[in-house]
């Protein structure tokens, strides 16, 4: 059913959309659907030396990327696992370009329990629940 709802909703153009805000509906702008990230970011990007936050770092793949489609990008990233932030020191140790903070960003100044996971990327404020449907199939 859910299925038949989405598809139905885009074949008028329209899709539904869940953010902090609550859930709505929207209007698919169909001129990027066959483009890549890359292609929509220098579409929507039109500085030559954008300054770009990207927070929750990594490995730097983002940065990796961002490098690629805006070389002369300033890039503040943002990794709070220490030993990810020392391999990004070591990796981008030469490119006074970017920026890197071992802390988090969020809404306001606080601490709070950060819950590392086996593979980084997923690692989260969120406290992990072991019962979920995609913890059974990422276990197997």
């Amino acid at each position: 059913m859910k299925q038949l709802l989405i598809k139905i909703l885009s074949f008028f153009s329209l899709k539904i959309n869940r953010d902090i805000f609550g859930t709505h509906l929207s209007k698919i702008n169909r001129t990027y659907k066959k483009l890549s990230f890359d292609d929509i970011y220098q579409i929507k990007i039109k500085k030559k030396t954008p300054i770009i936050f990207d927070i929750g770092a990594n490995q730097g793949q983002s940065i990796i990327r961002f490098k690629k489609i805006f070389p002369k990008s300033s890039i503040h990233a943002f990794e709070p696992i220490e030993k990810e932030f020392n391999n990004l020191q070591k990796k981008f140790e030469d490119d006074d370009s970017i920026i890197l903070n071992n802390f988090t960003i969020g809404e306001k100044e606080d601490e709070k329990d950060f819950y590392i996971t086996a593979n980084t990327s997923n690692s989260s404020f969120n406290k992990l629940n072991l019962n979920t449907e995609w913890i059974k199939i990422k276990s197997e």
